[in-house]
């Protein structure tokens, strides 16, 4: 059996220091019959037992394990209790100790090395842990001479570099019984323990250039398109870690999975079940709760995006330019567009009936309202005769990350090896940031504080790279506490932060029957939406759904008057814009966790002039969609009452933001954020989440956010045009290959310039690496780009595709 750089499964082992020699094995020894060794000797007994080591794997997904001696039962290896031994080094001599009763042996972490060829062997609960791994190394004993194992702080030197070989039929002595930690993890296969296998002991080896946390829109978004643009950018890619609090929960939306029974024959918002289910709770002062909150976080691999309502609308114009200038042009121009490509954004094919019901609901309403009803825009896909119905293919951020891991290569030994660029902790929460200064003053990240769920509780500290940054996506209320935790409580506090806020959502439904139950099945199910302009000169957002799933949670509205859910519905929401709530807060307690304080500051209330409006355009659409579509109401009930409309309450669809906002326009500075998203005042800090936001919109913030996410994947973190600072000259033809993959490339000379070697023959080019050809200024010469051949690296294709590439300018070459 070859050696290896750590065990991958029990069995009975030789462990050896890395080197081309046949000495520096580990042999178990004893001393006057009673004091047991680990001791480093010569092998000259290749069957002997005081040479084998029994190795019990505790978790596949972090490489733990129990060392036990063949030799000796029930024995296992742990740090020595004599004091003058235990002084050694400062950090103790490694000892073989009889295991007490019920007590099992001691946990070791092993840690590959940077090469891949070794790793070093820490004791997860050695009683210095606290500063940093505490491997194991080799020693020379004072008194004897002899070459021992003792402990030192993790320096990866030559002595504390180690190998592995299993011994191929050796059968386990003794009648030991695993720990019922152990038998769980013998065993286990599941998409989580083979493809997420990376832990903070290891992942604090090295330094990256790029730390995301969180993966839910923001830094999900932002995660899975640096993998894209490292794969484009060759020699330029950045190293990425990305770190999520949860595990593996989801393995994509939870509606493109199995449904609770009953389901799929009824037109509820089916993801707010599983919202429900599995998102966990804020702290609230005193008693502890709020009767009108029901939101919450969700730790998982894709944070909310694993079960959010799907309803992705533009912010107004208006409201933009009223209040997020800074963004306003960018997204307009660029952004939206590009997310919506992301989210692969859905619009029916409209039929004769839908489009009365459209003509309609626009001819009657109020000039003064600006309505202009259209299909609602949604983050997914639906079959033609099931418009928004049963969604197929809904958008989540779990899909391409769970994408990237799965792309991992194997090994001789058939293990997946990260990713050279890109990695990915899960179970890790970050608990504040590095500055290079204490108590406040310092502004510069340097790297962050991570806490191992699963581990022991202590925090290991990630560092980044030199000029490395951090994009904080926790989310809105935990990216704050990760600030407050890193001596930033006051800067947040004197820049508009922490004021956590969600817009009023309130809805109207009605129970109907189709005079003819034929139609019902011909006009299919229809979601619309319009903006409205309000008394008050706000924006809002109005929301119909006919016989269709609303974003509304399922108990938020029941139906009224019948348990048959055989009756179709039609529902009006609406979402009214708010300014952020001054009186909402966030604390932490004694244990440096938030505390949140959120409430409306101005209570709902029917009788309010923008929600009078709205009532009146409702009773309009309302009596239009009846004529359009030939349908009976039943029991219209409440119509004319003072609880027309019920509000829903705060966090209800996961909305909740604004606790570390940008400034509203373009010259203020008197908010936590620059418009690059970065902390004002810091270095290689960005945010990316919902916590961004200086109001409370008229429309889910979702598809906003991830326009945000990509900008500052593009832009700033990873800009995909990147070129030598210099720029490119006005008589240069510069290309640039961001395909993924080689590409051989010939540049046409019309200009009729001074011919090279170069301009004689083609030119292969690897991913991110460019090629540059003197022209003549202003003139445009055509690029053949040959791709490579099924199954080659090396073969191209006899055909290329033909590129436009003009004199002064960059030109990217890309999959299209």
């Amino acid at each position: 059996m070859s050696w290896s750089p750590k065990p991958s499964t029990d069995g009975i082992y030789h462990v050896k220091a890395f080197s081309d020699s046949n000495i520096g094995y580990w042999r178990h020894t004893v001393n006057n019959s009673v004091d047991k060794w680990p001791m480093i000797d010569d092998y000259n007994a290749v069957d002997a037992d005081d040479y084998a080591w029994k190795i019990t794997m505790t978790s596949t997904n972090r490489c733990t394990c129990t060392i036990e001696p063949v030799a000796t039962s029930p024995m296992a290896l742990g740090l020595s209790s004599q004091t003058e031994l235990h002084n050694l080094n400062g950090y103790g001599i490694a000892s073989i100790r009889a295991m007490n009763k019920g007590t099992p042996a001691l946990e070791w972490e092993v840690i590959p090395g940077g090469s891949g060829k070794y790793s070093r062997i820490s004791l997860i609960s050695h009683p210095k842990a606290n500063e940093g791994n505490v491997v194991l190394e080799i020693c020379l004993d004072r008194d004897s001479n002899d070459e021992r194992i003792c402990f030192s702080k993790d320096e990866d030197s030559k002595r504390q570099r180690w190998i592995f070989r299993k011994l191929d039929g050796r059968v386990v002595r003794g009648n030991q019984r695993a720990s019922p930690e152990q038998n769980r993890s013998q065993g286990d296969k599941s998409f989580e323990n083979m493809f997420f296998t990376l832990t903070p002991r290891i992942a604090k080896n090295e330094k990256y250039d790029i730390i995301i946390i969180g993966t839910g829109i923001g830094g999900g978004v932002v995660a899975g398109d640096l993998f894209d643009s490292n794969s484009r950018m060759g020699e330029h890619a950045k190293s990425v870690l990305v770190i999520e609090r949860g595990g593996l929960t989801f393995h994509s939306h939870c509606l493109n999975a199995s449904r609770p029974a009953g389901f799929g024959e009824d037109r509820g918002q089916q993801n707010d079940t599983f919202f429900a289910k599995f998102k966990d709770n804020y702290t609230f002062p005193s008693s502890g709760t709020n009767s009108d909150w029901k939101g919450g976080p969700m730790y998982n691999l894709g944070g909310r995006s694993a079960a959010w309502g799907l309803f992705a609308p533009r912010i107004h114009d208006e409201t933009l330019k009223n209040h997020m200038q800074p963004i306003r042009d960018p997204l307009l121009s660029k952004w939206y567009r590009e997310a919506e490509n992301l989210m692969s954004l859905y619009l029916p094919t409209t039929n004769a009936y839908q489009a009365n019901v459209m003509e309609r609901l626009n001819m009657t309403s109020e000039p003064k309202l600006a309505c202009q009803w259209q299909w609602g825009r949604i983050a997914s896909e639906f079959r033609d005769d099931g418009n928004f119905d049963f969604a197929r293919g809904a958008y989540s951020t779990i899909d391409k990350l769970l994408e990237i891991a799965m792309s991992k290569k194997q090994n001789d030994s058939g293990e997946y090896e990260e990713h050279p660029n890109w990695k990915i902790l899960l179970h890790s929460e970050v608990r504040s940031i590095k500055w290079d200064a204490c108590s406040g003053d310092g502004t510069t990240a340097l790297g962050v504080r991570v806490r191992d769920v699963k581990g022991n509780g202590d925090e290991i500290t990630i560092g980044l790279k030199k000029g490395g940054k951090i994009v904080l996506g926790a989310g809105s209320v935990h990216s704050p506490a990760i600030l407050m935790r890193s001596d930033k409580e006051q800067f947040l506090k004197d820049n508009g932060g922490l004021h956590l806020t969600d817009h009023d959502i309130f809805a109207k439904a009605y129970t109907f029957q189709y005079t003819d139950e034929i139609r019902r099945e011909t006009i299919g199910a229809m979601k619309l939406q319009t903006y409205v302009n309000l008394p008050s000169q706000d924006v809002a957002l109005c929301n119909i759904s006919i016989d269709a799933s609303s974003f509304l949670p399922r108990e938020f509205l029941p139906n009224e008057f019948f348990r048959n859910e055989q009756f179709p519905r039609l529902i009006f929401a609406f979402i009214k814009p708010c300014r952020l709530n001054p009186n909402n807060t966030i604390e932490l307690d004694d244990k440096k966790e938030p505390v949140v304080t959120i409430k409306r500051e101005i209570p709902f209330k029917n009788d309010n002039k923008d929600v009078i409006e709205l009532r009146e355009l409702t009773k309009t659409a309302k009596e239009e969609i009846r004529k359009a579509l030939k349908i009976e109401y039943i029991k219209d009930k409440g119509e004319d009452s003072e609880e027309f409309f019920k509000p829903l309450e705060l966090g209800g669809v996961a909305h909740e933001l604004g606790t570390i906002p940008f400034s509203q326009n373009l010259t203020s500075e008197d908010k936590c954020l620059k418009e690059d998203l970065s902390l004002r005042g810091h270095e290689g800090l960005y945010v990316c989440d919902l916590s961004i936001f200086p109001m409370s919109p008229e429309v889910n913030p979702t598809l906003t956010l991830a326009a945000l996410a990509l900008r500052l994947s593009r832009e700033v973190l990873l800009p995909r045009k990147l070129v030598r600072s210099a720029g490119v000259p006005e008589d240069t033809v510069w290309i640039m290959n961001q395909t993924g993959e080689k590409i051989k490339v010939f540049i046409s000379n019309n200009a009729n310039v001074k011919s090279t070697d170069d301009d004689k023959k083609a030119t292969i080019l690897g991913p991110g690496v460019d090629a540059a050809r003197m022209r003549k200024r202003g003139c445009t010469e055509s690029v053949a780009v040959y791709r490579l051949k099924y199954n080659s690296d090396k073969e191209f294709l006899d055909n290329p595709t033909f590129w436009k590439a003009k004199a002064g300018e960059l030109t990217i070459i890309c999959d299209k």
